[in-house]
């Protein structure tokens, strides 16, 4: 929780107030937006095929992702021999942001995608 800090003017206490409640209001939206996903996923029926064909398709673009990491980190420690970084760490942290990018390249160029 945030503290105030009483030598601040009265409108900017306010504006902090003001922004704490609507960081509370969207935390709150995010874990019912969760949690109706993960009832959602309790009401639908999975094969025994798909979940195994799911399984496999994260693995193998897990170790795909993995190979790809340590090929381009191998290059790199060759061109320079004082480079040295995490692949594991690389390839793990990486998987985070990618739906967002992907889902963002999605968009049409004349629904609002913006040069790139």
């Amino acid at each position: 929780m945030r503290r105030f800090n009483l030598n601040h003017p009265p409108e900017l206490i306010a504006h902090e107030s003001v922004d704490g409640f609507w960081e509370v209001v969207d935390e709150v939206q995010n874990a019912i937006l969760f949690v109706l996903l993960g009832l959602e996923v309790l009401a639908i029926p999975f094969p025994r095929l798909s979940l195994q064909s799911g399984m496999a398709a994260i693995v193998i673009v897990t170790c795909v992702r993995l190979a790809v990491v340590a090929l381009i980190i191998g290059c790199m420690q060759l061109a320079n021999r004082g480079f040295r970084s995490g692949v594991l760490t690389l390839s793990w942290g990486g998987l985070r942001g990618g739906l967002s990018i992907a889902l963002a390249l999605a968009v049409p160029v004349n629904q609002g995608r913006h040069g790139f």
